[in-house]
């Protein structure tokens, strides 16, 4: 969105645009807002980070250290947090199926 341009301009006339406007700070903000896309994911964030935050802390830390990184194993997840990988599956599981009922 931030790199869009829209239709390129194949008038090669000559003479100077009259009453132009250059203000691609307001066009920027005004795509942005405008585009419905952009709008329902973040809409879906907010209520993700709003249903996480009803959770257990540990459960909050453990699905969000696992997402944080595309490396991040279920093995290194069981490490850091000193439980079994089965039992950080499990909550990953429970969050996700609350999640799914609430979205």
């Amino acid at each position: 969105l931030r790199n869009d341009r829209g239709p390129t301009d194949e008038n090669i006339g000559g003479g100077r645009a009259q009453n132009k406007h250059t203000r691609p700070a307001d066009d920027m903000l005004i795509r942005l807002e405008s585009d419905k896309t952009l709008q329902t994911l973040v809409k879906q964030k907010e209520d993700v980070e709003r249903w996480i935050a009803t959770f257990e802390p540990d459960k909050q830390k453990v699905v969000k250290y696992y997402y944080a990184s595309k490396s991040v194993t279920w093995v290194k997840v069981a490490q850091q947090f000193h439980i079994s990988e089965r039992t950080a599956i499990a909550w990953r599981t429970e969050v996700k199926h609350i999640l799914g009922a609430v979205l």
